[in-house]
């Protein structure tokens, strides 16, 4: 159910510093966590899926 869960806008305005890199461009580190998890571990409950889509 994409259009009930939390979504975010951002936007990236400088560029990255790596002249050994060779290329233009942003990088963003995405990372995603299930709360009260270790709570309900405990009773045997497997985490739920979750996952992200990014659009340019």
């Amino acid at each position: 159910t994409f259009c009930s869960n939390p979504q975010f806008v951002i936007k990236l305005e400088e560029e990255d510093d790596d002249p050994y890199d060779g290329e233009n461009g942003c990088t963003i580190l995405v990372g995603l966590m299930q709360k009260d998890f270790r709570k309900y571990k405990r009773f045997g409950r497997e985490p739920n899926a979750i996952g992200f889509d990014i659009y340019k």
